[in-house]
């Protein structure tokens, strides 16, 4: 998982995968706020999938529409 620091509170990361959801949670990501337009992707990483992820592993989520 590439995550980039942008500040102290504040990552940036290329597109995510579900499964990588326990490193994100483990790193201390409290927030993903997707920018990916769906029609970018596969469903299998559009913003429903990430979400369900994220949500499971006790991260907010928010989509930029």
């Amino acid at each position: 998982m590439d995550m980039r620091h942008i500040t102290p509170r504040f990552f940036a990361a290329p597109q995510i995968d579900p499964a990588d959801m326990p490193e994100i949670a483990k790193a201390g990501i409290t927030l993903i706020l997707c920018n990916r337009p769906d029609e970018e992707v596969p469903p299998s990483h559009q913003h429903t999938a990430i979400q369900a992820a994220a949500e499971a592993a006790g991260i907010k989520f928010a989509f930029s529409r």
